[in-house]
């Protein structure tokens, strides 16, 4: 029997959605809008929408932003809902007659590397996605492991600095997301707002002040790395978000973790850094591992 699924991730003011088959072949990939914290009816109806587009599906898995059980689907709140507070994926499921799946979409790209990427064979590991901040999750057990209130692998929110903890620019989220980048660029070059990809041209063009500002963010980076190391001790660390794209951002964490460890007055192992597998579909296919988990 062929079964296929509706998979669809929900961000910004975009529903991406695309069906998928037993292979993890994604097929007619879309886009629909849907409004930042629209009314619950709204929500309902663009999901109702697109799973009209395609009857037939075994199942429906969503990833989203919010605090959502990921076992249960309630969501306590999400920047996609005005109200909060209520079971998602079991009201779904009443509504569309179907089995209805729901996760947070920092640990859908977590789940996605769990089940199909580079953490199936890591027993305990951390995900990171730089990106406008830090999406993460953590591996235990190769499980997720969500925390007691599912706020487990949150690193955007890491404090960095004790003396000034009212300043945003002072958290991990910050630091080493795409505006990290920027100032740490800025910092060593002077150059302003060099996101990834002007980044990488600016050091094949030979300058070396901007080489030094990735190094910069890469060592900032790695001292987090250290730290949650330090407490969670992981076999591997997986890199996502568009900077991973160039393969040479990996080595350069790895060069910073090096440096890190070989100065550490603690000594630990320090954990394998790759890739994530999974880029634009991670969500995607994260939220089918955990769909799959819940109803098989």
């Amino acid at each position: 029997m062929n079964h296929s699924y509706l998979l669809i991730d929900i961000g910004g003011s975009a529903i991406k959605y695309a069906l998928c088959d037993e292979n993890l072949n994604l097929t007619d990939k879309g886009k629909a809008e849907l409004a930042q914290r629209s009314p619950k009816e709204d929500f309902f109806k663009a999901i109702e929408d697109l799973y009209h587009q395609f009857e037939g599906v075994e199942g429906v898995a969503i990833s989203m932003p919010g605090l959502i059980d990921e076992r249960s689907g309630f969501c306590a709140g999400s920047s996609m809902l005005k109200e909060g507070g209520f079971n998602v994926a079991e009201e779904l499921t009443q509504h569309l007659n179907i089995p209805v799946s729901v996760v947070n979409d920092g640990y859908a790209a977590a789940l996605a590397e769990l089940g199909y990427g580079n953490m199936q064979n890591a027993e305990n590991g951390l995900v990171m996605v730089l990106g406008t901040g830090i999406g993460g999750a953590v591996i235990l057990n190769h499980e997720l492991f969500a925390g007691s209130h599912h706020m487990a692998g949150n690193f955007s929110f890491i404090y960095s600095d004790i003396y000034h903890p009212e300043d945003r620019g002072t958290q991990f989220g910050f630091i080493n997301g795409i505006n990290g980048l920027k100032d740490a660029v800025k910092e060593t070059s002077g150059i302003e707002d060099a996101d990834g990809i002007r980044t990488y041209q600016l050091i094949d063009a030979g300058n070396e002040e901007v080489r030094k500002g990735l190094e910069l963010f890469c060592d900032r980076l790695a001292f987090q790395i250290y730290n949650l190391q330090i407490m969670l001790d992981v076999e591997k660390v997986l890199i996502g978000g568009g900077l991973s794209n160039d393969p040479r951002t990996i080595e350069y964490v790895k060069e910073a973790a090096e440096r890190r460890w070989k100065s550490a007055m603690i000594p630990t192992a320090m954990p394998k850094i790759e890739n994530c597998k999974y880029s634009n579909d991670a969500n995607l296919l994260g939220a089918l591992y955990n769909w799959k988990q819940h109803y098989e």
